[in-house]
């Protein structure tokens, strides 16, 4: 999947809990752009996304450390500021950013956080879920609370379609946004509303 995008997505949680790559391995293709959404500039400077081997984005907000930005420009490391919103950073503004430097498809890896926000904003036009034959128990929350209170109001997912690998299940799915865009759309109404008065 990530040799089919043009850049590859996490937050800052994703980085410092696994320390992924984010690069092409095990199939054929160039690595895509690795983008980090780190509004304070948490990420460690040794972090494996870091390295020389893809080009990598970190997307911050304007209260991380100006000093911290000009580290990471010095070993090659692009920086971008964005606005932020309660949620963290403006994913919109995210995109745009992403859109202005030319990229077209974008892989949301994760973590959480990340994933909450741009379904939220009803900016995810697929989702692809994996299972594998594995048991954790109490795991990490894949996607956190959309303030949906009814079944009705929830995004839905239509076009199926289901993989099987050795041992995983890949399930993927198109993702009708027309009711929740409109929801989403009056939440952001309403706290426009809210910022003027």
């Amino acid at each position: 999947m990530r040799a089919a995008c043009d850049a590859v997505v996490v937050g800052i949680g994703t980085i410092l809990r696994d320390d992924p790559q984010l690069t092409v391995r095990m199939v054929p293709g160039a690595s895509p752009l690795r983008v980090v959404l780190d509004s304070a500039l948490r990420v460690p400077m040794k972090a494996k996304v870091l390295s020389a081997d893809a080009a990598t984005l970190v997307i911050t907000s304007d209260r991380s450390d100006p000093a911290k930005r000009e580290n990471l420009k010095a070993v090659g490391v692009g920086v971008h500021v964005v606005p932020t919103t309660a949620r963290g950073l403006d994913i919109p503004a995210v995109l745009a950013q992403l859109r202005d430097a030319g990229v077209e498809s974008v892989l949301i890896e994760g973590g959480a956080k990340v994933v909450t926000s741009v379904l939220a904003a009803a900016l995810v036009d697929r989702i692809v879920v994996g299972t594998a034959p594995k048991i954790m128990g109490n795991g990490t929350n894949a996607i956190g609370d959309l303030g949906v209170g009814r079944v009705t109001e929830a995004i839905r997912l239509i076009n199926r379609t289901v993989q099987v690998t050795d041992d995983d299940v890949l399930m993927a799915w198109d993702v009708d946004n027309s009711h929740f865009r409109s929801k989403a759309a009056d939440d952001r109404q309403l706290v426009g509303a809210g910022e003027e008065r």
